[in-house]
Order: C-alpha cells, then sequence, then structure tokens
C-alpha cells in the first residue's frame, strides 16, 4: 500500500546540505546522482511524493517521486526514513 506525504512534510525530511542525493533503478543496479536541494524540492512539487520501503529506507533514501523515467528515490535524514 502506498504512503503518501505532504510536501510541507517532505521538505522536513530533507537533509540540512546544498546537495541532495538521489538514485533510480535501472536493470539490475542503481544509478545515483546529488540534486542541488532547489531542483528536488521542483521536483517533488511536480509529483506525488511517496514514503519508500523497507530497502531503500535502510539506504536513508525514506521518499521518491515517480515520473516518466520511474521512481527517483531521495536521500532523507536518518531520524525520518526509519
Amino acid at each position: 500500500m502506498k504512503e503518501y506525504v505532504d510536501f510541507d512534510v517532505a521538505k522536513k525530511m530533507l537533509p540540512n546540505k546544498s546537495n541532495v542525493h538521489t538514485f533510480r533503478q535501472s536493470g539490475f543496479m542503481i544509478i545515483g546522482a546529488d540534486w542541488t536541494k532547489k531542483n528536488i524540492l521542483k521536483k517533488m512539487k511536480s509529483g506525488n511524493i511517496e514514503m519508500t520501503g523497507g530497502m531503500a529506507k535502510s539506504m536513508d533514501h525514506g521518499l521518491a517521486v515517480c515520473d516518466d523515467r520511474g521512481y527517483l528515490f531521495i536521500e532523507t535524514i536518518k531520524e525520518t526514513s526509519e
């Protein structure tokens, strides 16, 4: 069951730094990239923000946004991704 998160709540879950780590699944591997906080906030506003499952949370990526390329998993602070 999907658990959606309000933008204001999700914003508080982001780490307090200028870049936020993300990853996407691509076949049998994941591809990671850093996004500026400004761009990740814009991306989060563009779609439904979801809480992730146990595997992504264990890697401190507790949020995800789905777009035309699949899910973008977003780094979160440890306290809120557990």
